[in-house]
């Protein structure tokens, strides 16, 4: 456990927290991404399938962005409350559900943050390819 000021703060609540706040950071860059592309779009005319999928991507992100929000705001108010005192009188199944739920929450923020970076990810890649191609680099 990390102890601090206001009391103790277990692992999995910190983890949670800097996972969904690293989905956040990546989501937010990927709405700003997105946003740009859009208006490229616009600009330059655009009505077909690209308009389409520039508008999805910024709605996708948007979304993303929502709910990295909110396993941040469950992370945070999570190390705000005080512990739950430990129950040895639980029936297993209510162990062992209690974990499932708690780590299959953990994965899903891990998931997404991951599914944010590479998006973040592949758009950089692209974009270097373009400005390679511009260059007359070719790999």
């Amino acid at each position: 456990m990390i102890y601090a000021a206001y009391g103790p703060v277990s692992d999995i609540e910190v983890v949670w927290t800097v996972v969904a706040f690293a989905g956040l950071v990546y989501s937010l860059l990927n709405v700003r991404d997105a946003s740009l592309d859009l208006r490229v779009v616009d600009e330059l005319g655009y009505t077909n399938g690209r308009r389409t999928l520039a508008r999805y991507q910024l709605e996708a992100e948007v979304l993303r962005s929502i709910v990295q929000s909110i396993f941040l705001a469950i992370g945070l108010a999570a190390m705000a409350l005080p512990e739950v005192p430990d129950r040895l009188d639980l029936p297993t199944a209510q162990i062992v559900i209690g974990a499932l739920v708690t780590y299959g929450l953990i994965l899903s923020s891990v998931l997404l943050t991951v599914k944010s970076y590479l998006g973040y990810k592949v758009r950089r890649v692209l974009l270097q390819g373009q400005s390679d191609h511009r260059k007359g680099v070719h790999h």
